[in-house]
C-alpha cells in the first residue's frame, strides 16, 4: 500500500490514518511518527493505535525495557543527520510548503464558502494570516493544494460553495 501526497491534505485524514495504521502493522515503524506529526500538523487527535502504543513504549522506556526509542519509530531517514539543528533540510523545506500548501487550500475554500471572490486581496490576506508571503506565493501554494487533491478537489470545491437561503 502506497501513500501518495494527495492523502496528506488534511481533508481525508482517516484514509491516511488507517493507511499508517495498516503499515505500522506490516511492521514498518515509521508510521507511527508519521501518525503523530500528521496529527499534530493539523490539530487532530491521535488515533487510539498509535496513543495506546506510544504510551505502551513510554512506560516501557521508563521501566528501561526498551533500548531506544529507534525502536519504536525506526531510524529516522536511516542515516544520521548531516544538518545542523535549525537549519532547514531540503526535506523539511517540502514538507513546510506541503503544509502550508495545505494551509492556504482550507483557507480559500472556507473564504469561497463565506461567499468571498477569489482574487488577489483573498491571497493578500492569506498571506498575511499565514505568514507564507504575498499574493505570488500564496497562488503557488494554493495551486499545489489543488494538485495535492486532485482526485477530490471538485467534490471539496463544490461543497465549498456559499449556502444559498431557502425562500420557502
Amino acid at each position: 500500500m502506497s501513500i501518495t501526497p494527495q492523502h496528506r491534505f488534511p481533508s481525508r485524514p482517516k484514509y491516511y490514518l488507517r493507511e499508517l495504521e495498516a503499515e505500522y502493522r506490516a511492521g514498518k515503524q515509521e508510521a507511527l511518527i508519521r501518525a503523530i506529526e500528521y496529527c499534530g500538523s493539523f490539530e487532530l487527535l491521535i488515533p487510539k493505535w498509535a496513543a495506546r502504543t506510544l504510551t505502551y513504549a513510554y512506560r516501557a522506556g521508563r521501566a528501561d525495557q526498551m533500548g531506544s526509542w529507534d525502536e519504536l519509530f525506526g531510524k529516522p531517514n536511516g542515516k544520521p543527520c548531516r544538518y545542523k539543528p535549525g537549519r532547514r533540510t531540503p526535506l523539511s523545506e517540502k514538507l513546510r510548503r506541503e503544509r502550508m500548501a495545505s494551509y492556504v487550500g482550507d483557507e480559500v475554500l472556507k473564504a469561497r464558502h463565506q461567499g468571498r471572490a477569489i482574487d488577489n486581496e483573498l491571497f493578500d490576506e492569506i498571506g498575511r494570516e499565514l505568514g507564507v508571503g504575498g499574493r505570488t506565493e500564496v497562488k503557488r501554494l494554493y495551486k499545489m493544494a489543488k494538485e495535492e487533491a486532485e482526485p477530490f478537489w471538485d467534490a471539496l470545491w463544490k461543497h465549498s460553495a456559499p449556502k444559498r437561503p431557502n425562500n420557502h
